[in-house]
């Protein structure tokens, strides 16, 4: 494993890259695999383009 580890994907409407160093106990392949699932899922949730997210949820509650 890789001290230093990199990932790029498609998330936000665009292309992410992260970048991390990572440590004797957390390798960086780890934290960055750790790192994008964590931004994809805020994807996933936040979005405003996906009908099922909770902010498209929210935002078509009728309540005030």
């Amino acid at each position: 494993m890789s001290a230093e580890a990199h990932r790029s994907f498609a998330c936000f409407g665009g292309t992410v890259t992260v970048h991390v160093h990572g440590t004797r106990t957390a390798p960086g392949e780890e934290a960055a695999d750790r790192a994008r699932e964590r931004l994809l899922d805020a994807h996933r949730r936040l979005s405003r383009f996906r009908e099922e997210s909770e902010l498209s949820r929210l935002n078509r509650d009728p309540r005030g």
